[in-house]
């Protein structure tokens, strides 16, 4: 109990986890208590892990120790003992209990009650001692000549472990087989390996070779189903490839169509307004590479027509249907522009002429007088020369004004009508020669992705051709009338798959007869049928034949090694495992028996030193609590002590006084601190003055806490209820209340302080 402690409430449950390691394991051990009423429920467990490096943290370490799969070593203390002993951890503790007769004995000592030893019984108790000693010496001989026994055992067996190591035997196995019944284990272990030798290895290994020699003819025919089965699964680029051909087609059709409308692009300008654009849709666009130059054709030719239909409007609207009339009345309109602005003088010989607008004339007529036509006015200009007139009203010259005007705005008009005009008609040439050579190159690449799609469709019918050809030679289906057409490739692929399902189950029952006898290679075989997996199962095979092999060499060696060494290390064992039981539990006891009665023989260097232990501890407790440094408890011998308090002698017969409490605390300290037994005291403070109490308490807690660790005390102090104990004192001890609750029981519980 810690020092701290004085009466504990007892706990209702409670549970303790030992980790340690030995050998190549971690070993963990628990205890774990329930109470029920006056029952306790226990149980303890030992079990293990292999030895693995632990890193971070204690918590770290103890979380990680904890999520792990235990394995039970032993549930019982029976078994727990033996299995640690198997593994060499050996329990070294020995328990030294006082019995209450002893106490009886010191205390009649120390009331002067001391027996005097009679002289045959001192004789035969000298000779007793004089026997302990010399046997004391025979046990440390004993025990040298053990430890060398025990030392050339020891190095035997590490040499026998060492080349069992070096022929092949795991660590694990070793340390097993040198642990606990190792006799017994040899025999088992050499049984074992002649069986194996025997009959286990050459039956494995003619298995082994068995089934490799038979898988190598299947290799093929896993490669023809692995082959037929990523050909089938090409159906469904066949399909999109199908699509695409049509879809294809469909353009180049479509496109033709186009062409030819674009060829018909009017050669005139002046027709360009009659001609219709084709409409192109996105979808025939997206069928080639690039479409940029066929939409950049087609915006070209709206422009145009565009430009057309506002030249003619304006042509229209000065009543012209033709482009050279539109040209020639643009030269004549600016030739009577410039004649307007820069007038003649009437000559002399004047012809009289009349303007006339004759009915569907664009243009007026001149009008020569009959009389005066002569035969030279034949060949007069058609553009009128503008004459001055003699003479021109103020309106006159404003209407000439005028007209000069309109005649410029006219021939604005007509001079951009004849600009748009030229312009169509220079860029028709470049949109004929475009359109025929789209019409061509964009013909030829639909047709050269038709047939690249058709190349597609021809190399996988071929592959399926040749893929189920394969199939039906490697497993025998027959006469093969499967063709891959496009229209009924589909009914064609589904017998394919029919007949590979057929040869695929045809092969898994062949390789699980072949490979019945190694079960998880055929589960890992037919999990994933494919070829690289099979030479994976194909060189499983080789190397477990490479190991039986290396395994009959191991156990051959093995065998030679137990013919030669089995006895003599049944032998060693032995020996060492009784050097062990001599060296840890008989010569360990034979030497703390011996050493103890030669010790305990002289019975007064007992009471003389027990009597001078407890005179320093008496005057130290009452000098403590009297502050009185005069006071002497004087031990005279024999275990008879005089008190006296400034050298006069004093009795402690008369009635309970502090004096003889101080004393008694002095003696039960002694016997205490000799014999590692916890200080109990009754009616603790009902002999202490208010002053000396608080001194007494001050005592107990310094002999409680001591000056080492291994000098601190347990007492237990029994003090009825009194207020000559302040609550500070109280408060630096572990303080409990014990009510009487019969005259048997007494119910202890935590102290409250009352307010």
């Amino acid at each position: 109990m810690n020092k701290e402690e004085a009466i504990l409430k007892p706990l209702k449950e409670g549970s303790a986890t030992c980790y340690f390691s030995q050998w190549d394991k971690i070993f963990r051990l628990s205890y774990v208590f329930k109470r029920f009423g006056e029952n306790v429920r226990r149980s303890c467990r030992l079990s293990s892990i292999p030895l693995t490096k632990l890193e971070g943290s204690t918590e770290d370490i103890h979380k990680f120790l904890e999520a792990q799969s235990w394995k039970d070593e032993g549930t019982t203390p029976k078994d727990i003992k033996k299995r640690l002993e198997e593994v060499e951890v050996h329990p070294e503790i020995m328990d030294v209990l006082l019995a209450s007769s002893n106490i009886d004995g010191y205390l009649r000592a120390v009331e002067g009650e001391v027996c005097e030893i009679p002289e045959a019984l001192s004789k035969q108790l000298t000779d007793v001692k004089s026997e302990a000693e010399l046997n004391v010496k025979r046990i440390e001989k004993l025990k040298g000549e053990i430890e060398v026994l025990e030392e050339t055992q020891k190095t035997y067996m590490n040499q026998q472990k060492q080349l069992l190591k070096k022929i092949g035997v795991k660590p694990v196995k070793i340390k097993s087989l040198f642990a606990g019944k190792v006799a017994e284990k040899l025999d088992t272990y050499g049984n074992q390996i002649n069986q194996r030798l025997a009959r286990g290895i050459p039956e494995d290994t003619q298995r082994a070779i068995v089934a490799n020699n038979s898988l190598k003819p299947q290799r093929n025919r896993l490669e023809t189903i692995e082959t037929t089965r990523k050909s089938i699964k090409k159906s469904k680029k066949f399909k999109t490839l199908l699509n695409k051909v049509t879809t294809f087609r469909g353009a180049k059709e479509k496109w033709s169509q186009i062409s030819e409308v674009l060829k018909s692009v009017p050669q005139d300008a002046w027709s360009l307004d009659t001609f219709t654009v084709p409409r192109v849709k996105k979808s025939l666009l997206k069928m080639f590479k690039d479409s940029s130059d066929i939409e950049e054709l087609l915006k070209q030719i709206r422009l145009n027509y565009t430009k057309i239909k506002k030249a003619k409007k304006i042509a229209s609207k000065h009543e012209l249907d033709s482009f050279g009339y539109l040209k020639r009345t643009t030269e004549e309109l600016n030739t009577a522009l410039s004649r307007l602005k820069k007038p003649q003088e009437l000559p002399e010989e004047t012809v009289p002429a009349l303007i006339c607008v004759l009915p569907k004339q664009r243009l007026p007529t001149v009008s020569v007088p009959i009389d005066r036509y002569e035969s030279k006015l034949a060949k007069v200009s058609s553009i009128t020369t503008v004459h001055v007139p003699e003479e021109m009203s103020s309106s006159e010259k404003r209407k000439f004004r005028l007209r000069i005007k309109e005649i410029e705005r006219n021939a604005t008009e007509l001079k951009k009508c004849l600009t748009l005009f030229q312009q169509v008609e220079s860029e028709l040439g470049k949109i004929n020669g475009l359109a025929k050579t789209l019409s061509r190159t964009k013909e030829k690449e639909l047709t050269d992705i038709i047939e690249s799609l058709e190349t597609e469709l021809s190399e996988i019918q071929a592959d399926w051709n040749g893929t189920s050809t394969v199939l039906y030679k490697s497993f025998n289906l027959g006469k093969m009338s499967l063709k891959f057409r496009g229209e009924t490739y589909e009914k064609d692929l589904a017998e394919l798959q029919k007949n590979l399902t057929q040869c695929q189950k045809k092969f898994e029952q062949e390789i699980e007869e072949i490979l019945s006898p190694f079960q998880r290679l055929k589960s890992k075989l037919l999990k994933k049928l494919e070829t690289k997996n099979f030479d994976a199962i194909a060189q499983a095979l080789s190397r477990r034949v490479e190991k039986l092999e290396k395994e009959r060499e191991t156990l051959t060696k093995l065998q030679e090694w137990l013919q030669k060494e089995a006895e003599t290390v049944k032998k060693a064992d032995h020996n060492l495992k009784c050097s062990r039981v001599l060296l840890k539990k008989v010569v360990p006891f034979a030497q703390v028996f011996y050493s103890l009665v030669s010790k305990l023989i002289n019975l007064e260097e007992i009471v003389q030193s027990l009597g001078e232990e407890m005179e320093r501890h008496v005057e130290t407790a009452y000098s403590s609590i009297f502050a009185e440094s005069t006071f002497k408890f004087t031990h005279i011998g024999k275990g008879q002590f005089v008190p006296t308090l400034d050298d006069q002698p004093i009795s402690f017969r008369g009635p309970s006084g502090s004096q003889s409490a101080a004393v008694s605390f002095g003696v039960l300290y002694t016997l205490a601190d000799q014999y590692k037994l916890p200080l109990i005291m009754d009616e603790a403070a009902d002999r202490f003055d208010p002053i000396r109490l608080v001194n007494f308490l001050e005592l107990v807690k310094a002999i409680t806490l001591g000056t080492k660790e291994e000098d601190t005390k347990q007492v237990c102090l029994a003090i009825y209820e009194t207020k000559n104990v302040s609550p500070e004192i109280l408060s630096s001890f572990n303080t409990y209340e014990c009510v009487r609750i019969s005259n048997t029981e007494k119910k202890i519980q935590p102290y409250v302080q009352k307010t």
